[in-house]
């Protein structure tokens, strides 16, 4: 086939025992399944369905700017009944006859739960097609996952359907799939990543990742699943629910915050006019001297009432899901789910309680955030190293096409057009007391990334933005300090073609030198700072949760600082060398992409690193400009 390029175009007053033999007594009989159509041979991409305005707030979908919680029935249903769906140029598909397909109204019957790592779905045994699912089907349920069957298993009144990824090309042997759309930018969610696997060898390239969903080609011999822990996986569901409820509670004013490595971490996520963006990162790191000093009197009040509120209502979820279990586990095999009255008020009440609790806790996270903010420019007495950065990034489109036959991948290209950012980067480092002191993080694999949905016929591709950092200072000498500001922009389109011929990048980028704004040094001893920040990085894949990136994007900023001795004989005063270097890349990852490894090579022309840079720019400044100074 002929390459081209595509840049053209809440708590019941009851216990818990006593709630679940009423529940139990409440159910009453019901009628037939519930028929889901068998999945089309062939499939067109239908007018997007009519969004719920129910589903809605202030215009938008109400899970906009919040925590998906993967095991509550009802947040799964609300995202479903209002995600935007992109309309494609092409979408004419063909789906394999091991399919098990899941219509967005049966999913919004059936659709109990899912694992937060996009594996194991929890599903209504009343709906028909469930019945159908066997090991080597395939799963599709729309917008929310195309995956293989593994096993299912009859638990507590639920069906257990564990999956593994499935390669889009047996899923859908022959279709052509082609969009080029504007990203909704401002249609986001917090999600979590998968964590940071070390490099890999050109041989090992080839391993799959278990948080895989799709991928684009076939991924060789399937892995021989892990004998599962029964008492792990029965209270799986419950640890993916409280670690969504623990990502919420630390998410606030598009905002998350947490601790990771002994750093105070933000990542901030703000859209504007036009799917335009700003991303931010601050983290600081220090002490104060024999232990770090109490918490300000209003800060630990703040803290306490906000500790007895999240364990009323970790109480109030745990009622929630046992009444849940107990209805699902009565009612097995009745059909339609017709609840008694009695039983219902028992689960609203609940509701209603949680919902209360999250009202009560958004106020207190609210003046938890302010005094956060106010805190955050207190230096630490003893040592203090900190960073802040931020992207402002124009709206920009995505553009794929795929072309499947026969089973094999015929083309494949995506791409990302218009993309125009401008980073501004601070760093400061102080010492107070004598002697020395550092702080270094190889890496600090931040787990949240910020999700924006771009399901199309049902297939749900997901576009994902993070950060990441790592960090070395090194302070010698009593009130050494180190502080440097940077910034820098660049603009252009980036992409990958694949085809059964050829492998290429497709794209330019207008990029222009780093600059450095200011800096300031003082030490005693000779001080260091190195600072590299992943910002943005963005990823392009499949699946509501555990989203398998297929291809990523991302700009790495490098800034250093060197401070000679002061008592350094022979000049004036002590060398500066400061600098900033700026690397794009795009990258494949292989093991969610595994593409035959001879095209991987090919494309990034390195055998131990599948990604490719794109651009790589660097200002280097010596303060005074001595050729003593200039250190290679």
């Amino acid at each position: 086939m002929q390459d081209s390029s595509i840049f053209s175009g809440g708590r019941l007053s009851i216990r818990l025992g006593s709630c679940a033999v009423a529940v139990a007594m409440l159910l009453v009989a019901c009628g037939d399944r519930h028929s889901t159509p068998e999945a089309p041979k062939t499939q067109t991409a239908a007018p997007p369905a009519k969004i719920d305005a129910a589903m809605t707030r202030d215009g938008k979908p109400a899970w906009v700017g919040t925590v998906l919680h993967p095991g509550d029935p009802d947040d799964l249903k609300r995202y479903l009944a209002s995600v935007h769906e992109v309309v494609p140029a092409k979408f004419k598909v063909e789906w394999s006859p091991a399919t098990v397909a899941f219509d967005r109204d049966a999913a919004m019957r059936s659709l109990r739960a899912v694992s937060q790592d996009g594996r194991r779905f929890t599903l209504d045994p009343a709906e028909a097609a469930v019945a159908k699912l066997v090991p080597g089907s395939i799963l599709w349920i729309y917008d929310v996952t195309v995956s293989k069957v593994e096993r299912v298993e009859h638990r507590d009144g639920s069906v257990i359907v564990y999956t593994r990824p499935v390669p889009l090309n047996e899923a859908i042997p022959n279709g052509e799939i082609s969009f080029d759309a504007h990203v909704p930018l401002g249609n986001y969610m917090l999600g979590r990543s998968a964590p940071h696997t070390p490099a890999r060898t050109a041989h090992s390239l080839r391993a799959r990742s278990p948080f895989m969903q799709v991928s684009l080609t076939d991924a060789g011999p399937e892995q021989t699943p892990a004998s599962p822990d029964a008492n792990a996986d029965a209270n799986s569901g419950a640890a993916d629910e409280e670690q969504a409820s623990s990502d919420q509670n630390s998410f606030q004013g598009n905002t998350y915050s947490t601790t990771l490595k002994g750093f105070e971490i933000q990542v901030g996520y703000v859209p504007g006019p036009n799917d335009s963006m700003k991303i931010r990162i601050e983290a600081r790191y220090g002490d104060e001297g024999g232990g770090d000093s109490a918490a300000p009197p209003e800060s630990a009040d703040l803290a306490k009432k906000f500790k007895e509120l999240d364990n009323e209502e970790k109480k109030v979820r745990a009622e929630i899901r046992e009444i849940r279990a107990k209805m699902y586990e009565a009612q097995e095999g009745r059909g339609t789910n017709p609840i008694a009255e009695g039983a219902k008020h028992l689960l609203e009440e609940a509701i209603k309680r949680k919902a209360a609790l999250d009202e009560d806790k958004l106020a207190l996270k609210k003046a938890r955030s302010e005094l956060q903010d106010k805190l955050w420019e207190v230096l630490k007495e003893a040592f203090d190293a900190r960073f802040k950065m931020q992207v402002d990034m124009d709206g920009f489109s995505a553009a794929g096409d795929y072309l499947f036959s026969k089973g094999d991948v015929e083309q494949s290209k995506f791409a990302i057009k218009a993309l125009n950012g401008r980073a501004h980067v601070k760093i400061v480092a102080r010492l107070g007391d004598k002697g020395t002191k550092g702080v270094k993080v190889p890496l600090m694999d931040i787990p949240l990334v910020f999700n924006v949905p771009m399901p199309m016929g049902g297939i749900p591709f997901m576009l994902q933005i993070g950060a990441d950092f790592n960090i070395n200072v090194f302070l010698a000498g009593e009130h050494a300090a180190l502080a440097v500001d940077g910034e820098y922009a660049f603009n252009g389109n980036t992409g990958f073609t694949y085809s059964k011929t050829s492998s290429h990048y497709d794209g330019a980028f207008a990029a222009t030198d780093p600059g450095i704004t200011s800096y300031q040094g003082l030490s005693p001893g000779a001080s260091a700072v190195v600072l590299g920040v992943q910002l943005p990085r963005i990823g392009y894949g499949v699946g509501l949760f555990g989203m398998s990136s297929m291809l990523y994007f991302d700009v790495v900023h490098v800034l250093t600082m060197t401070n000679a001795a002061s008592a350094l004989v022979g000049l004036m005063r002590p060398c500066k060398r400061i600098s900033y270097e700026a690397v794009g890349h795009i990258g494949i990852e292989t093991e969610v992409l595994p593409i035959p490894i001879e095209a991987v090579q090919a494309f990034v022309k390195d055998k131990l690193n599948p990604k490719r840079e794109v651009f790589n720019r660097k200002i280097v400044v010596t303060d005074p400009k001595l050729k003593a100074c200039e250190i290679s």
